[in-house]
């Protein structure tokens, strides 16, 4: 869920509808929405300071240590479900190339979430990623690589 200025969004979206709304129809279809770049997704995360990340900036779920180091952003020291599923979506470039596998990697990972979270807490702490056959080997075992 994104916090959005709903005043703000309202003015804007009648003056950009058309860019939205590539093909005229008054409608904007799920590809409109998804463009990268120009659709309106696009627009909301930039809007937000979200746009999409370059890849190569992000470290390699092999490298587990700074790949847990890198997505724990809150400093925290554990990784929440929302954390990992966007490691694995920016980090593999899932999120603009088909929203269904973005859907998929979501479920997959809120379905197996228990079994790494050896204390029920919510949350995969640094222990449970990195301990072997944690979280990383789970991650690195299921990515292409």
């Amino acid at each position: 869920q994104l916090p959005i200025d709903v005043k703000k969004l309202e003015e804007t979206l009648s003056k950009m509808w058309s860019r939205w709304d590539t093909d005229g129809s008054g409608d904007i279809s799920k590809d409109e929405m998804l463009a990268p770049k120009t659709g309106l997704l696009a627009f909301v995360l930039k809007a937000r300071g979200l746009e999409e990340e370059s890849s190569a900036k992000f470290p390699d779920a092999r490298n587990k240590e700074a790949f847990f180091a890198f997505w724990d952003q809150d400093g925290s020291g554990e990784l929440e479900r929302d954390e990992v599923v966007r490691a694995v979506i920016k980090t593999y470039r899932l999120d603009f190339v088909d929203f269904t596998r973005v859907v998929a990697v979501r479920s997959v990972i809120y379905a197996i979430w228990n079994i790494f979270d050896d204390d029920g807490n919510g949350a995969i702490s640094r222990d449970e990623f990195l301990r072997q056959d944690g979280l990383a080997d789970a991650l690195i075992a299921q990515l292409d690589y």
